[in-house]
């Protein structure tokens, strides 16, 4: 008798909106005909143990159903494990899952898993803490905290983010820039062949070319080259950082920036001030040193293949 292809599953229940019924009866549906080892604890030490415990070899790949939020606090544990992953999107942000290809699709899901094909990809890191998308500091970490703490708060803000998101950043950018100065850090970064002293009102490491759904990160920045991009502004008049702010609704970082392209970069604070830094839509760390690398081929996806394509090839 055949031996069943095991499919680990870990599932964040308090991801987004979908109600974890639905979500586990479509999974199940779903991973008919696999062995599934499923993890819903809330735990971020028993979830990454759990995680750890899978083998390359054993297990076909961790569906890890939630946001990229989810996907950060479990990046250490994936990249121990070298499981091949399925970022299986069900959180509030989605922008990891949304550049690879992946939805909420049980039929997508279904066709990937009996076609497997896998694909390598590079994780940053700030300080050693790991994150997969965009990080930084400046008006974005600020960002990030008061948006994390209104949809935490706030069920009518979930409803609006969800809907409207880039306008909902713009708008809180802007109250932020108008209310307080918390922001700008006078720094030195220093990468190969770049050093210099700047006031920066942000900073923005970019391992691939999309955040938010539909705003554009930087048009160089790809997830599997061995290198990440970061945008530097340095505007620090409220009228300025506003007007690059409008001016870039769909892009980071217009008017009075710098892009670089590079595989590790530091940044001091002149003043030895702490630097609030987000990865993935969550602040991860305060320090007055930063050192952002990028690990190259990290972690390990499981492509998505849909049906229409099955039928084409």
């Amino acid at each position: 008798m055949k031996t069943k292809a095991k499919v680990a599953i870990v599932v964040n229940p308090s991801a987004g909106q979908r109600a974890s019924e639905v979500l586990y009866k479509e999974l199940r549906q779903a991973l008919k005909g696999f062995q599934i080892d499923w993890c819903t604890s809330g735990s971020i030490e028993e979830t990454s143990s759990f995680l750890k415990k899978q083998k390359p070899g054993s297990v076909l790949a961790t569906i890890i159903a939630g946001g990229d939020g989810t996907l950060n606090r479990l990046l250490p544990a994936l990249i121990t494990a070298k499981v091949p992953v399925i970022p299986y999107p069900t959180g509030t942000a989605n922008d990891f899952s949304r550049q690879h290809g992946w939805r909420a699709d049980p039929e997508l899901l279904k066709s990937s898993l009996a076609n497997a094909s896998f694909k390598k990809v590079d994780v940053l890191t700030v300080n050693r803490i790991p994150f997969a998308t965009v990080g930084g500091f400046g008006i974005g970490s600020e960002l990030a905290g008061h948006v994390n703490n209104y949809r935490e708060k706030y069920s009518w803000f979930r409803l609006l983010w969800k809907k409207y998101k880039s306008k909902a950043y713009s708008f809180i950018a802007i109250k932020e820039i108008m209310t307080s100065r918390k922001f700008m850090h006078k720094v030195r970064i220093e990468a190969p062949g770049f050093m210099e002293d700047i006031d920066v009102s942000s900073f923005f490491a970019c391992n691939q070319s999309t955040l938010g759904g539909n705003i554009l990160a930087c048009d160089e920045s790809k997830p599997d080259d061995g290198k990440f991009e970061f945008i530097v502004t340095s505007a620090n008049k409220r009228y300025e950082l506003i007007s690059s702010l409008v001016k870039s609704k769909t892009r980071l970082g217009v008017s009075n920036s710098y892009v670089i392209q590079t595989k590790e970069c530091k940044v001091t604070s002149i003043k030895g001030k702490h630097i609030k830094v987000f990865g993935d839509g969550e602040v991860i760390l305060e320090a007055p040193f930063l050192k952002f690398k990028v690990k190259h081929h990290a972690l390990t996806l499981l492509e998505p293949i849909h049906a229409v394509e099955l039928i084409r090839s």
